[in-house]
């Protein structure tokens, strides 16, 4: 899963509900905070690095 891009991995998250689930989530890595950073609605400044940091929890 890490060798997967963002689009990849929304697609296996998908998949995953198209297969019964109720959710399918990937653990956050770099991949994902790189996907995430600049975006319209993403954490800015100080509430970035805090976003990320508890992100990073999520396994």
């Amino acid at each position: 899963i890490r060798g997967l891009t963002m689009e990849g991995r929304m697609t296996l998250c998908n998949m995953a509900i198209e297969a019964g689930a109720r959710a399918g989530m990937v653990a956050v890595d770099d991949t994902t905070i790189d996907y995430v950073k600049g975006r319209p609605f993403a954490p800015k400044a100080e509430q970035w690095d805090a976003a990320v940091a508890y992100w990073r929890t999520l396994q």
